[in-house]
């Protein structure tokens, strides 16, 4: 156990909090559909970018690519500075949305992506790790704003906030500055994306898509309560019925006995049913069920 380990694991730091609250999303169906698209906006415009010699790395644009940004349910909290191992997995990457903006932001992200082995050897901070990440936010400016831009531009502007941190076998996360200097802030959005991306598993996914490179799509994720995901997308285009009226999203399936081709009765539980894609103020978004699974307790 190093230092930095054993600071952050035994010591309680007054002013950092034990708890964070996600960022929760507008609950209207067009704020939803504007979100994802400057959320995939987001994803678009960092998609190969890279700048040589200043502080961020193609890895910090890589969670984006690969997975998206999920913005979660309301009203979830995570631990700060801890991960639940007994219950939770390490993702190699995971950007969470954030919704509270400034004046001049369209969007930003905190991320995690997977970083080389080497690192947690290289710095003391984050030494006898179980997994180590690049972590940090992404954040979007308008292109009238022009926060941090050195030059004019009609485009939009990104600017990334880097750090390392890392899972300690216990637990426990640390963090570090990108030149290895201890630092609690990249531990705690280690933690907080974490933690909100395996909360997923609790809520139906709604996704949309984009393709914007070379086929890859650009992804925006919703984690939705389903009783929500039933009345929310009312204002979606397609698809239709044949008489020509929109098609239930989700409705409840009641429990009853279904006779198998060996002439077996088999028992049907009731579940929720419908389509699982949909187009609403041109998004096109795709529906998942939840993938809950039983808690573990030590």
């Amino acid at each position: 156990m190093n230092l930095m380990h054993f600071l952050t694991a035994k010591t309680q730091i007054i002013s950092e909090p034990l708890f964070f609250s996600g960022d929760q999303f507008p609950l209207d169906d067009e704020a939803i559909a504007d979100l994802a698209i400057n959320a995939m906006l987001l994803v678009m415009n960092n998609g190969g970018r890279y700048f040589p010699g200043q502080k961020e790395d193609i890895s910090d644009y890589a969670a984006l690519v690969s997975y998206g940004v999920r913005f979660p349910w309301k009203d979830r909290i995570t631990f700060g500075a801890t991960v639940d191992l007994a219950n939770d997995e390490l993702p190699d990457c995971a950007a969470i949305g954030l919704t509270r903006h400034k004046k001049g932001q369209f969007a930003q992200c905190a991320y995690i992506f997977k970083a080389p082995d080497f690192i947690g050897r290289k710095f003391s901070a984050l030494c006898g790790a179980k997994k180590v990440y690049r972590v940090g936010l992404v954040t979007g400016y308008e292109s009238l704003s022009r926060q941090m831009t050195i030059e004019k531009s009609n485009e939009i502007e990104s600017v990334v906030d880097p750090y390392f941190a890392a899972v300690m076998p216990d637990g426990t996360c640390v963090g570090s500055t990108v030149d290895g200097k201890a630092n609690v802030y990249g531990a705690n959005v280690l933690a907080y994306v974490i933690g909100l991306h395996n909360d997923r598993r609790y809520f139906w996914d709604v996704t949309a898509t984009e393709d914007f490179w070379d086929g890859f799509p650009a992804k925006a994720h919703f984690s939705i309560d389903q009783e929500y995901v039933k009345s929310l997308f009312y204002a979606r285009s397609v698809p239709m019925t044949q008489a020509g009226r929109l098609r239930p999203i989700l409705h409840w399936v009641r429990a009853h006995q279904r006779r198998i081709k060996e002439g077996v009765d088999i028992d049907i539980a009731k579940h929720l049913r419908g389509i699982d894609s949909f187009s609403m103020h041109g998004v096109n978004f795709a529906i998942g069920s939840p993938r809950k699974s039983a808690p573990v307790n030590k």
